[in-house]
């Protein structure tokens, strides 16, 4: 899952169920390097058989910023975090 906290940074945080119980937050990245970060969004095919199996320990996520308004498309390394 991923949100952001009160700090405005984006965080993620992980469970083997949908229920939890869920992970302390993992900061991937803060509010001071992406002011107005907000609504960060998991893209659905991450690590599924819908990309080379070479990216499966990527997450894809877009997140928008309200400062100039763009969505942005991030990529973070799971076996780092």
């Amino acid at each position: 899952m991923l949100t952001t906290d009160p700090a405005g940074n984006v965080v993620m945080r992980k469970a083997n169920q949908p229920q939890g119980p869920w992970s302390a937050p993992i900061t991937l990245v803060s509010g001071t390097k992406m002011p107005g970060a907000y609504a960060p969004m998991i893209h659905p095919w991450s690590s599924t058989q819908n990309v080379p199996e070479s990216d499966r320990q990527y997450l894809y996520w877009n997140v928008s910023t309200w400062n100039n308004y763009e969505v942005t498309t991030m990529r973070t390394d799971l076996s780092l975090v």
